[in-house]
């Protein structure tokens, strides 16, 4: 939603956030999830490369 400071204080990254309203709109949940540990973790897995594949991928059109 915004960019995270480089080195919150210890407390705030196992602090679980704040229970969300029941008439939070759609960007306050997905706000409130990424807080979250699991989404944290989810999101992490963004930073991960398909580009092995592609190379794997071509290597083989060459071969065929």
């Amino acid at each position: 939603m915004r960019r995270d400071e480089h080195h919150p204080p210890l407390l705030d990254r196992w602090i679980p956030p704040p229970l969300l309203a029941e008439d939070a709109d759609a960007v306050t949940t997905v706000a409130h999830k990424l807080k979250t540990r699991r989404g944290r973790a989810d999101y992490g897995l963004r930073k991960q490369t398909v580009e092995p594949v592609f190379g794997i991928m071509a290597q083989g059109q060459w071969l065929a």
